[in-house]
């Protein structure tokens, strides 16, 4: 991802989350030593999807991962996922850890087709009523 990208990832960050996220604080995160942020182009260069990660000593968090919904269940995310693994597992990252809607079952079963395993539960993560969090991780081998 680059500065360029910025507006299209806020345009797909509002139709997934419903959030907008300033471009100084997306600018802030391109900039973060820590961070990882992969675009997916797909049609004509376009951005179909985003995923960031935070690369700390060994383990890695995925701050987010989303699909502009015209491009969903083409394998976009499950590619932007899998890039996301192999580039913190080559930065020596053993562990990627996630949060994810316990109602998200499109999100739950791509999560789970790659190995991230269910590690805990965050009652009332999320402000909707059914707003709690599965906590899960991948063991990322060497």
């Amino acid at each position: 991802m680059t500065e360029r990208d910025i507006e299209e990832v806020r345009r797909i960050e509002v139709l997934c989350f419903g959030r907008l996220t300033t471009r100084e604080a997306w600018e802030r995160e391109l900039a973060n030593p820590v961070s990882l942020s992969l675009v997916a182009r797909e049609g004509e260069g376009g951005i179909a999807g985003y995923g960031t990660v935070w690369l700390v000593a060994d383990e890695a968090q995925l701050i987010d991962l989303a699909v502009d919904p015209l491009w969903r269940r083409q394998g976009i995310g499950l590619r932007l996922l899998r890039s996301l693994i192999h580039q913190s597992a080559a930065a020596g990252v053993a562990r990627m850890h996630l949060e994810v809607g316990a109602v998200n079952e499109p999100a739950l079963r791509l999560y789970e087709s790659c190995g991230f395993i269910e590690t805990g539960r965050r009652k009332a993560y999320y402000a909707r009523e059914d707003g709690d969090a599965l906590l899960m991780t991948l063991l990322i081998e060497a």
